[in-house]
Formats: C-alpha cells, structure tokens, sequence
C-alpha cells in the first residue's frame, strides 16, 4: 500500500478563462433573449387567464408565480449587458 502524502495548503488555481468569442456572445444573448420572450409569453397568459377568472385566490397566485421568472429575467437581461461590454471592448471601445 502506498502512504497518503499529506496535502499542503495550497491557495486553489482557478484555470485562467479563454476570452470568448464574439459568435458564442451572440448566440448566448439570442439564447438568454429567447428563453426570456418565452417567459414573457407565459406569464402574460396566466396573468390574462386570472384576470379573466375575477377570482382574487387565482390572481394573488398570477403574481405570485410571476416572482421566479421576473428574477429569472432580470439575471437574463444582466448576463446579456455583460456580454454586450464585452463584445464592445473586443472593438477597441
């Protein structure tokens, strides 16, 4: 059997990050844009379906569920403008 060498605290090396190209940025923005439309879509009907119920319990759970995607969106819209700096940098801006 070989002895286990004790570990040494070492700091932990992150692997230095490749830049990504400009093609990749754009397909995650479509991507991030597309999954955020389809949110939309959906949160617009199940609004519209509680509204025309003119059941309060229906509407209160509407906007309820409305809380996750709304996040999910705006974690979206910030990945988005974080790519767009950087494709701008990447022009010499």
């Amino acid at each position: 059997m070989l002895a286990q060498q004790p570990t040494r605290d070492k700091p932990a090396q992150a692997a230095p990050e490749k830049p990504m190209a400009m093609g990749d940025m754009m397909k995650g923005c479509q991507e991030h844009c597309q999954a955020t439309t389809k949110s939309i879509d959906q949160l617009t009907r199940t609004i519209d379906e509680a509204k025309a119920s003119n059941d309060p319990a229906k509407m209160r759970a509407a906007l309820d569920q409305a809380g996750k995607p709304l996040s999910d969106m705006k974690q979206h819209m910030t990945m988005c403008m974080n790519m767009m700096k950087m494709m701008e940098n990447m022009r010499g801006k």
